[in-house]
């Protein structure tokens, strides 16, 4: 159900900016699992399960951060970004940390800034890359 959402998110642009606005090199690891399988202890039965929660958290993130953006929310935007800062950093997401700690430290109310946003657009749109990823990785 959630897949199926965020793929028509991907029809509409997601609200504010258009796919060529991110920039991914193909070269660039989106992320890496060595931090969480040592925290599994090299249990591959608890890493899966580790994905598999890590892929529905940035689901339903991305279905969120792009109703927040429809509202112009820097409230929803910034308390979604600090849920999942956590799970982007267990994986070593490093392309977006910089977006995530701008976005969980937005200090006012009223409307996001264009730079706000362009954060907003990128990480969903990064992390849409790394569920993608790992789907592919955990249907192997």
């Amino acid at each position: 159900m959630a897949n199926n959402n965020i793929d028509k998110m991907k029809s509409e642009s997601f609200t504010v900016m258009h796919m060529d606005a991110v920039h991914q090199s193909n070269n660039v690891q989106l992320y890496d699992t060595a931090q969480l399988l040592s925290l599994c202890m090299g249990d591959k039965t608890f890493l899966k399960s580790m994905l598999d929660m890590f892929v529905n958290v940035c689901e339903e993130a991305i279905l969120q951060m792009n109703d927040a953006l429809k509202i112009n929310s820097p409230e929803r935007i910034k308390r979604i970004s600090h849920k999942i800062k956590p799970s982007l950093y267990s994986l070593n997401v490093t392309s977006i940390y910089a977006d995530v700690l701008v976005l969980e430290s937005i200090e006012h109310t009223d409307v996001l800034t264009m730079d706000e946003k362009q954060r907003a657009t990128r990480l969903m749109y990064t992390m849409k890359e790394v569920v993608d990823e790992i789907k592919n990785t955990l249907s192997e």
